[in-house]
């Protein structure tokens, strides 16, 4: 929590979740669910994604692979 009582962010929650997810199983369906989402809105790159929806699928694969390289 901040100092104004406020939770952590939506990335900091999925970060220290994945110490529980065992071969970040849900955090690879997170994944896929962005990217098939984004085929079906026919954005094929990915930097033709919105914004938000872009930083999000970044996000999580970056989580990926800090898990993975750590060995969790």
């Amino acid at each position: 929590m901040d100092k104004n009582g406020r939770g952590d962010s939506y990335t900091v929650i999925l970060e220290q979740g994945g110490f529980d997810d065992e071969d970040q199983q849900n955090l690879i369906l997170a994944a896929a669910g962005r990217i098939i989402a984004a085929i079906n809105y026919n954005q094929l790159h990915f930097d033709d994604m919105e914004k938000g929806h872009r930083n999000m699928l970044a996000e999580v694969l970056a989580i990926i692979l800090y898990h993975r390289y750590n060995g969790t």
